[in-house]
């Protein structure tokens, strides 16, 4: 028998098929002047998809770049050297917000597509199943790229196979590559981590922020990855003795996250917040290691240099976690279940009973993973700072 969530997805997918064959796509150009480039997510998807952008500029020097992203998106890519705009939505799906009605985001893509007529040569979809944004350049009359998925194929003018499983950075550099390529246009050598360093410009870290401190991000932006409170502290307590311990936090409940765990703790820790990417990134280049769920702000340490341990549960650390893989760098703790990742972010709260894929991760391989790295990387140890020049 299909479950409620499988019929709507048949209902969806035909609703999509029917829409594609009265609204065909538009012909390829034969020399793009002006492309979209379409990322809808959060924090550390536009990180994993920075390369890419990187490779398109390679490759198309003379055209005119935008990014179409969500308002959550512009702060991450502003900072981008190889875009020449950014425009925002508040696109379906990813505003983390409850859906008016059924019927609300294909009023949406057309008005959009009102707003994108006429004004781009290609649109580049660089997520996998966002089938929205090929819809609403379908609409504009602007012929799109993107993956050869079942919801996506009827909107796009060229599409390339999708390899799940395979990471992020590397699918994003697929599409835009074989773009590239049917145009004929220079391909470069894969960027290198300098590339994604650089959206985030060098700035002083907040005063509190002591060298050598090991930072930790419990907060996420799905519960079903987040971690007991008194297991952070008690990691925490255990680390102390390696560098001062600061708890980083954006949102108001990671504050409050973040204070609960201080206040398990048996150790001085500080709590910093309010800071702007730049400054996160300035945070943790002083910092000796960081740890956290699956989230963002781990992105952005990877991305500023620093070392990490990262829990992972519902998601794919292949897919999502460090890249390029680099041993006794980066330390990916997650349990052993065969129900893991089910990729799978969506539970209400009746379900987390049931998916414990996180919160039952022992604190002592979190702890063991941590004193790994820090030994693979003495030369990130800093003399040693008192615990009590933290802000409490």
């Amino acid at each position: 028998m299909a479950t409620p969530r499988a019929v709507r997805s048949a209902v969806r997918l035909g609703m999509l098929r029917l829409a594609g064959s009265v609204r065909r796509p538009p012909a390829l150009p034969t020399d793009p002047r002006s492309i979209l480039l379409i990322r809808p997510d959060h924090l550390g998807d536009l990180i994993l998809a920075a390369p890419a952008v990187a490779l398109l500029r390679h490759a198309f020097p003379a055209s005119r770049i935008t990014a179409w992203v969500g308002p959550w998106g512009e702060p991450v890519w502003r900072g981008s050297p190889h875009l020449d705009a950014i425009e925002t939505c508040s696109f379906p799906g990813f505003t983390r917000l409850t859906k008016p009605n059924p019927a609300a985001p294909y009023f949406l893509a057309l008005r959009a597509a009102s707003t994108l007529r006429g004004r781009f040569d290609l649109a580049i979809d660089l997520r996998f199943d966002f089938w929205w944004g090929a819809m609403a350049c379908a609409l504009a009359g602007i012929p799109a790229a993107g993956y050869d998925v079942p919801e996506c194929r009827p909107f796009l003018a060229f599409a390339v196979t999708h390899r799940p499983g395979l990471h992020e950075t590397d699918q994003s550099l697929r599409l835009v590559g074989a773009v590239a390529e049917r145009f004929g246009a220079p391909l470069a050598a894969m960027p290198g981590e300098q590339l994604t360093a650089a959206l985030f410009p060098e700035v002083r870290p907040p005063e509190s922020i002591p060298q050598g401190a090991i930072a930790i991000h419990a907060g996420a932006g799905a519960e079903v990855k987040l971690w007991h409170d008194e297991r952070w502290a008690r990691v925490a307590d255990a680390l102390a003795a390696h560098g001062p311990i600061v708890l980083t936090a954006g949102s108001p409940s990671e504050v409050r996250q973040a204070q609960r765990i201080v206040g398990l703790m048996r150790s001085p820790a500080g709590i910093v917040s309010g800071l702007s990417l730049a400054e996160l990134a300035a945070t943790y280049r002083h910092c000796r290691l960081a740890l956290g769920p699956d989230n963002g702000p781990l992105h952005v340490a990877r991305a500023a240099g620093t070392p990490t341990v990262t829990l992972f549960g519902p998601t794919n650390p292949a897919q999502f976690g460090p890249h390029p893989q680099l041993p006794g760098r980066n330390e990916v703790v997650r349990l052993p279940w065969r129900c893991i990742p089910c990729g799978r972010l969506d539970y209400n709260p009746a379900e987390f009973t049931y998916h414990l894929c996180v919160k039952l991760i022992e604190p002592e391989q979190v702890i063991a993973a941590a004193r790994r790295v820090l030994m693979a990387h003495p030369s990130r140890s800093l003399p040693a700072v008192s615990s009590s020049s933290l802000e409490e």
